[in-house]
């Protein structure tokens, strides 16, 4: 008799079993999900500093060289000699700077074509980042986080050649 109540409850204990780990396995996958648009989210942010140091330092050593296209024109700004390109090669891989959602914004005290030594040149690059997981997106309640870096420097030169 008392050999059949331990079967009885061996038995029992198995599907408790089953049960226990399938609701962490569910937690687990959740946890990993949110793991995972987190660690992706991390990783864009550290490549968008980057890009907007980069731009930065590029433009406080070029002086007026904030995009390929300045006014007025100067050739010795075309790519690669231009704080975009700059910024786009030092993200290159992880966010493409060029797609609609996302933009590179250069300031200055001054209008670029001022813009001299001792001048404070401020690198901004916003980027929707996309969320792949729907655990994020609940939590978030939207399928993208907008993602901010800026960077601060002090104008060096005031060349815009190589």
């Amino acid at each position: 008799m008392a050999n059949r109540f331990f079967l009885r409850r061996h038995a029992a204990e198995k599907g408790q079993s089953l049960l226990e780990m399938t609701f962490g396995m569910v937690v687990l996958v959740f946890l990993l999900m949110g793991m995972l648009d987190l660690g992706r989210l991390y990783f864009t942010y550290v490549a968008m500093e980057d890009a907007a140091g980069e731009a930065a330092l590029y433009v406080a050593a070029r002086g007026k060289c904030a995009s390929a296209s300045p006014t007025p024109p100067d050739p010795s700004c075309d790519n690669p000699n231009n704080g975009r390109y700059r910024a786009n090669g030092a993200a290159a891989g992880v966010v493409d700077l060029s797609t609609a959602n996302s933009a590179v914004t250069f300031q200055s005290l001054g209008p670029f074509e001022e813009v001299g030594v001792g001048t404070i040149v401020v690198v901004t690059i916003t980027y929707d980042f996309p969320l792949i997981t729907p655990v994020m997106s609940t939590i978030t309640g939207s399928d993208t986080i907008l993602l901010t870096s800026q960077a601060k420097q002090f104008v060096i030169s005031e060349t815009s050649g190589p």
